[in-house]
């Protein structure tokens, strides 16, 4: 057990082996990547937990085909031009996360892998928030637009014409500039321990599993199993706190108390579960490809001085 742990500690790339230079550009290019592959499903979900479209779907599979029948394919990717400005509070929290841990690892020698990383995470989340907020809030009303059926022009332009006009609608409308924090309590709820929780179990896993595994496996492997395995356990602890806050910042309810009694008096126990698969399935399918590609990309942007002794250290291990 002691001589995996030490093998798994010896293989993490740290933020002060990299090449800032390559890290940024690869990694902000990789995030595009996800957010195009997952954006359908978080509109799905989005869509699920939205107030005014619980008598409209039936569950992930009817609210797909709906969205494709009557406001056509390009529809299932409306707010993705904001969504994409997501890359930058991504980048945020990424080099939060790196620097954090390297702190905290230096720092505090008696904590655990899995506690660093946790520690690392919420710290993370909870920075990205600050900007990430209002992404979410102006995105959401536009995932949840159904007013222009089958779009006769391409998503993005249809959202440059309509951004300004929503902004201002939202501003003059909901509250000044504090209406774009909206649910900003709800979203530290959300993200923070969900954060928390993904990178936790990913380290606890990834530790477990090279107990269990035979040496020859490559790492990225371990990791290909370990990144979906924390996801499918983080989604659902955190589910019912992410639809008290896209209701909130759609401002549907005025506080986190009143967005829970709202949900469990129309809905019962069963209104915390909507959202649940299509959440589910795009936290598994982007942390697939952030917690395996995140190594890739780390080890692309090692410095030239750092590579000899991470190379050798894979080769002899």
């Amino acid at each position: 057990m002691a001589a995996n742990s030490l093998k798994l500690k010896r293989k993490i790339i740290e933020w002060d082996d990299m090449d800032k230079r390559k890290f940024v550009p690869f990694y902000g290019m990789l995030q595009l990547g996800i957010r195009a592959t997952t954006h359908p499903y978080n509109l799905i979900k989005t869509r699920l937990m939205d107030k005014y479209s619980v008598s409209l779907y039936n569950g992930t599979v009817d609210c797909f085909c709906k969205v494709i029948k009557y406001e056509g394919f390009p529809a299932i990717y409306r707010g993705f031009s904001v969504q994409c400005l997501h890359v930058g509070t991504t980048l945020l929290y990424i080099t939060t996360y790196t620097y954090t841990r390297k702190l905290v690892d230096r720092t505090r020698k008696d904590l655990s892998d899995f506690t660093v990383s946790a520690i690392s995470g919420g710290i993370a989340a909870f920075t990205c928030q600050l900007i990430g907020v209002p992404i979410d809030v102006i995105s959401q009303y536009m995932m949840v637009n159904r007013t222009a059926a089958h779009l006769t022009e391409s998503p993005w332009i249809e959202e440059a014409k309509t951004l300004p006009k929503l902004c201002r609608d939202i501003h003059h409308n909901r509250g000044g500039l504090l209406a774009f924090y909206k649910g900003f309590l709800a979203s530290i709820l959300t993200f923070v321990p969900n954060s928390m929780i993904l990178w936790g179990l990913y380290s606890l896993y990834t530790s477990a599993l090279m107990n269990y595994i035979p040496p020859d496996v490559p790492l990225f492997a371990i990791q290909a199993c370990a990144g979906p395995m924390a996801a499918l356990c983080s989604a659902p602890l955190s589910h019912p706190i992410d639809i008290v806050r896209v209701r909130l910042q759609l401002h549907q309810s005025n506080s986190i108390r009143g967005a829970f009694k709202d949900i469990y008096t129309s809905q019962g126990l069963r209104g915390f579960a909507r959202g649940l698969v299509a959440r589910t399935i795009a936290n598994t399918q982007g942390s697939v490809i952030v917690l395996l590609c995140y190594e890739t990309v780390k080890r692309v942007s090692l410095k030239d001085e750092r590579k000899r002794y991470h190379l050798f250290n894979d080769d002899h291990q």
